[in-house]
């Protein structure tokens, strides 16, 4: 299924795990959720994401401000990579701006057009 390399993103390997487990515990689901119908919105959605054939690189696989470390000399630093590996070129990106907007109440530049917001620790 797929073209090439779309078989090694980690983002597939994580969606068929959870619905593994979720049909393990298929008897445990609230009766508004319909297992059947989930695997097949899943299915439909990878088709279409690889029909687009977007390319797979290596990601971070949990990009937020938290993992990111500005140094002394303003370069950049990556941490928390144990979710790094192969997804579609775009996965970081989402997973950033997927976060909470309450996580993003500092604003703090560091490049000239693009801008990270930390939390004050």
């Amino acid at each position: 299924m797929g073209h090439k390399g779309s078989e090694t993103c980690l983002i597939w390997k994580w969606i068929d795990l959870m619905l593994q487990e979720i049909e393990d515990s298929a008897k445990e689901l609230p009766s508004f959720v319909n297992y059947e119908i989930l695997r097949e919105e899943v299915r439909k959605n990878r088709s279409i994401i690889e029909e687009a054939k977007f390319p797979v690189t290596l990601t971070h696989g949990d990009l937020k401000p938290s993992n990111i470390m500005i140094l002394e000399d303003n370069s950049l630093k990556l941490i928390d990579l144990e979710l790094s590996g192969l997804n579609y070129r775009g996965f970081d990106l989402m997973k950033l701006y997927r976060a909470d907007c309450k996580v993003f109440s500092v604003r703090i530049p560091f490049q000239r057009h693009f801008h990270v917001d930390f939390p004050y620790t």
